[in-house]
């Protein structure tokens, strides 16, 4: 505490971490702009962490499109991964473009596989 009061924030960090005593301390800010100094055992800071990966990997991933995924057909599969955008393309390409609007629901499967994926590691 008395870091913070002469030295603001990064004299909480370093305050809180001369006398943690083996435990992790982190600054958390929040989006309305407090901000919080955190003490934790190192493996609860592992499961924290985790935690904040997959909320932030939810909020930065677009939701699935059909009207997209039906326009744009393989290189709507690009977002799932090279591997995908290549087995579609060729799929496409040897069936002479009559695949395109049904590449959308290969599309929409990868799109719950990998949803899925996501809760699973939470």
């Amino acid at each position: 505490m008395a870091g913070e009061l002469l030295l603001g924030p990064v004299g909480a960090i370093v305050g809180a971490v001369a006398g943690s005593g083996g435990k992790t301390t982190f600054l958390m800010e929040l989006a309305s702009g407090e901000r919080w100094v955190c003490q934790c055992s190192p493996g609860d800071y592992a499961g924290i962490l985790a935690g904040l990966h997959n909320v932030m990997s939810e909020r930065g991933r677009a939701p699935f499109n059909w009207f997209l995924a039906i326009v744009g057909g393989p290189l709507y599969t690009a977002r799932y991964g090279i591997p995908a955008f290549l087995l579609v393309a060729v799929l496409t390409l040897f069936t002479y473009g009559l695949a395109w609007p049904f590449v959308s629901v290969i599309s929409r499967y990868l799109d719950r596989r990998e949803a899925e994926l996501a809760e699973g590691h939470a």
